[in-house]
């Protein structure tokens, strides 16, 4: 019973941690202008240069992704 309870409230964090990542990820996204396809179990989908096309796209994603998105990640690992 015990491995049970610590598995399902396990399972519940990782799912408000995830969902608290995604947004996250959204708010920053909606920043720079790139686009969420999105978001599969613990796969963020995104894209730049969609629906509108933008020169810098692949220099938009790679900050989007290495940048923002990764400094976010770092954060909440040092607070849980």
């Amino acid at each position: 019973m015990i491995a049970i309870q610590h598995f399902c409230w396990s399972d519940l964090l990782t799912k408000i941690f995830l969902s608290y990542l995604s947004n996250s990820f959204d708010n920053i996204a909606k920043r720079r202008r790139v686009f969420k396809v999105e978001t599969v179990g613990d796969c963020y989908v995104a894209v730049a240069g969609l629906p509108k096309p933008r020169e810098d796209h692949a220099a938009v994603m790679a900050r989007f992704a290495t940048g923002r998105c990764l400094s976010e990640i770092i954060h909440l690992q040092a607070h849980y």
